[in-house]
Formats: structure tokens, C-alpha cells, sequence
């Protein structure tokens, strides 16, 4: 992921420029997908009822493994200064952290079928897209159950 360009003409701009006074801040950034090692202070939490993720059911003796998910960004430095340390915590800290169960709760209504132009979107990039997404997920998913075995 990249900040997204700016454009002079007018019909392909996706981002319009900034105007006279505005910074903006360039980055770069993606995803890291894992296995969670058991020992990860989440699932211990979620363990002892005390994290915010999905508890397993009583009873059920399911042996799932569950995805770390690691964000990474980088951001240009040279204007990081210009930012008070306070918004940049509160950016880090909360924002990101929002803005993430905001992606899942859409995907899952995207998944319940509650979000039909989402799904028309994700079918119209579904060839030079998600294709590509899903069989790096199966690619993923067979490793950790070779890794198993």
C-alpha cells in the first residue's frame, strides 16, 4: 500500500491535491498474515475471558488455528515533526485499532450478504484481484497443515 497519487487531470484524479497549507503525509505499508502461536498474549486473554476476540465455545473442542494479523507502515519522516507526538499516539494507538474492526465487521456483512454493492465490487476484481487473494490463502492454509503433519 502506497498513498495514493494525485493526478492534474481532473477526470483521473482519485485524490484531488492538497490545498494551499495542507500536508500531507506520504506512507507505505501492508499486511502480514501468520499462524498465532499459542502462546500469544491474545489468545491467553481471550483464555481467561478477559481479551476482546472471539471466545470459543463451551464444550467445543475445535483445534482451529487462528491468523496473526501484523499492519506495518512507514512514513516519511521528514514531515513526521510537523505532527504532535499526542495525535500520533492517539493515530497508533486507538485510530488504527478502529479502523481495523470497522474492515472486519464490513467484511462479515459483506460475507451474510448484507452489503450487495460491496460484493458486486469485489466480483467485477474478482480476475485480477481476489483470485490472486484467495489462492495466496490456500498457498497459506496448506503450509500450516503441512507444518502440522
Amino acid at each position: 500500500m502506497t498513498t495514493p497519487k494525485t493526478s492534474s487531470d481532473d477526470e483521473t484524479t482519485v485524490v484531488p491535491y492538497p490545498e494551499q497549507g495542507v500536508i500531507r503525509q506520504e506512507f507505505e505499508g501492508g499486511f502480514l498474515f501468520c499462524k498465532c502461536p499459542e502462546d500469544h498474549p491474545s489468545l491467553i486473554q481471550v483464555g481467561k475471558g478477559e481479551g476482546e476476540g472471539e471466545k470459543d465455545n463451551a464444550g467445543d473442542d475445535d483445534d482451529d488455528d487462528k491468523i496473526l494479523v501484523y499492519f506495518t507502515i512507514t512514513l516519511e519522516d521528514k514531515k513526521l515533526h510537523l505532527f504532535p507526538q499526542a495525535l500520533i499516539n492517539f493515530v497508533s494507538r486507538i485510530v488504527i485499532g478502529h479502523m481495523w474492526d470497522m474492515f472486519l465487521r464490513v467484511a462479515e456483512e459483506v460475507k451474510d450478504g448484507e452489503r450487495p454493492q460491496h460484493s458486486a465490487a469485489i466480483e467485477e476484481k474478482r480476475g485480477v484481484l481476489y483470485d490472486w487473494v484467495e489462492e495466496r490463502i490456500h498457498a497459506m492454509f496448506e503450509r500450516l497443515k503441512e507444518s502440522k503433519e
